[in-house]
């Protein structure tokens, strides 16, 4: 079958809806497109800035610190000065049937039925000096002290008590010990223990006077300051005691005599010391 031949003004009648239809669809994609390209327009305003991942922290480079060991190196000796508090026990205990006067000499102290004679605080100065052995860890240190302490009675009167002077002690003595540094760092703690000699004199009765022999134990910390070196140290001793010539201070008749058989002193101390 013969189609007619489609003339001009036929031809350019049926084009129409097809160049329509192509402006329509170019039209909506247009339209479509809109709403992105009013995101990417620069309006003014700023969009909320995207977080950033925090940085990981830098790995340290530095390598741990080993704690210090003892050796060989640094100083061998080191001598100082301390000063201190020195207290002491009971030196003996005596009861009577009934008051007496005590006293030597035609010089009476009090009158009571009964007393304790005690070592009253005081005061010590010391000097001492030290030796290193082998690493460092372990030194031998030797000290000479001085010291003087008031002895009182504490007596029963009556109801109550008094205190009464009756007495001052003094003390020379020199201890030999070995002493141990707890840390290598140049301020450190220590301990040490050693035997210790003493010479015990009494200003008034020297029936008191004597030499005691014993041991001595003491805790302390060494701070480094500078080129000296600032201690705190507590210590004990131990010594014996012998008061069996001892009479005691009265020309009475008394019941009971009971004296110590050994002396505790304790004693606190400050120093400084250089070491080289």
């Amino acid at each position: 079958m013969n189609l007619p031949a489609l003339s001009g003004p036929a031809l350019r009648r049926r084009s129409f809806p097809v160049r329509h239809l192509t402006l329509a669809l170019a039209a909506a994609l247009l339209v479509a497109a809109l709403p992105a390209l009013a995101q990417e327009r620069d309006t003014g305003r700023h969009k909320a800035p995207v977080p950033k991942p925090a940085p990981k922290p830098a790995e340290s480079k530095t390598a741990p610190v080993a704690d210090p060991v003892f050796t060989a190196a640094g100083e061998r000796w080191f001598v100082g000065l301390g000063a201190g508090l020195l207290d002491a026990g009971d030196l003996y205990r005596v009861q009577a049937d009934h008051p007496l006067a005590w006293g030597r000499d035609g010089d009476i102290w009090f009158t009571a039925s009964r007393f304790t004679a005690t070592i009253d605080p005081g005061s010590v100065i010391t000097a001492f000096a030290g030796r290193r052995l082998g690493q460092g860890r372990w030194w031998l240190r030797g000290e000479l002290a001085t010291g003087a302490c008031d002895v009182t009675a504490e007596a029963l009167l009556g109801e109550g008590g008094a205190v009464f002077p009756c007495d001052r002690v003094s003390f020379l003595t020199g201890t030999l010990a070995l002493e141990a540094r707890l840390t290598a760092y140049p301020s450190h703690p220590y301990a040490s223990f050693g035997a210790t000699l003493s010479d015990l004199s009494a200003d008034q009765d020297p029936q008191l006077d004597q030499t005691l022999l014993g041991a001595r134990g003491a805790l302390g910390y060494r701070q480094l300051m500078g080129p000296l070196q600032l201690t705190g140290e507590v210590s004990l001793r131990r010594m014996s005691l012998d008061l069996d010539g001892f009479t005691p201070p009265t020309s009475g008749v008394y019941a009971t005599f009971d004296p110590a058989t050994e002396l505790w002193l304790f004693e606190l101390r400050l120093a400084a010391a250089a070491g080289w």
